[in-house]
């Protein structure tokens, strides 16, 4: 995503003055990234769809509460808006219809070949993209969320920080961390195994399993 702090600044102005032009560019700058997030957490692909369209509502409903001066920065309005589909997947697990979605999801799992987004930069086939996730999984909840943000969804350090309210340092520290913690959790099955972050930080590349 190439947008500088002033142009979102600018497009979240006429976004609250209900441009539909704005909500367009927005949708367009977001809509990949915010199906990672949701896809990732129900790993169902029409399901996935659905309640990204229903989080692109919220964040509509919800755009003249946010402060455009103290927060409209790339950083700023990425962290806002993951917040809202943090918060909208909470309800969606609490609320009732959940039980009928998220059966008809496992039902087309059945039936269906997985469809699910491009893992052939994090690992080298099905079986070590299962062995990643697996091992993420078990990783402290801290470490989960930035090995997820940062290279499932691709966001930058800086829109990590705004995400989880903690500095950029800190976020590097913990990035570093998850990824030591990781490459442990996968020697076992592969002594040769390192996953690495690829060169230019925020280019929106995605680690790869050396081989």
């Amino acid at each position: 995503m190439i947008i500088s702090d002033e142009d979102m600044a600018r497009l979240l102005q006429r976004a609250k003055r209900h441009d539909p032009a704005a909500f367009d560019r927005l949708y367009e700058l977001y809509a990949d990234r915010i199906y990672r997030h949701v896809w990732y957490r129900v790993r169902d692909t029409e399901l996935a769809e659905d309640l990204t369209a229903d989080i692109f509502v919220q964040m509509m409903q919800s755009l003249p509460t946010f402060q455009i001066r103290t927060s409209g920065t790339v950083a700023g309005f990425s962290g806002w808006l993951y917040r809202i589909a943090h918060n909208y997947l909470h309800h969606f697990y609490r609320r009732g219809e959940r039980e009928g979605k998220m059966q008809q999801a496992e039902e087309r799992m059945e039936t269906t070949p997985a469809n699910q987004p491009d893992l052939t930069d994090l690992a080298a086939n099905h079986e070590r993209a299962a062995a990643v996730h697996h091992a993420i999984a078990r990783l402290p909840a801290d470490q989960q969320a930035v090995l997820i943000h940062r290279f499932w969804e691709q966001l930058s350090h800086a829109e990590v920080a705004a995400l989880m309210g903690r500095s950029e340092g800190a976020v590097r520290a913990l990035q570093h961390r998850a990824l030591a913690n990781l490459r442990r959790r996968l020697a076992p099955d592969d002594p040769s195994t390192a996953l690495r972050r690829g060169s230019g930080q925020g280019s929106g590349q995605s680690p790869e399993v050396s081989r």
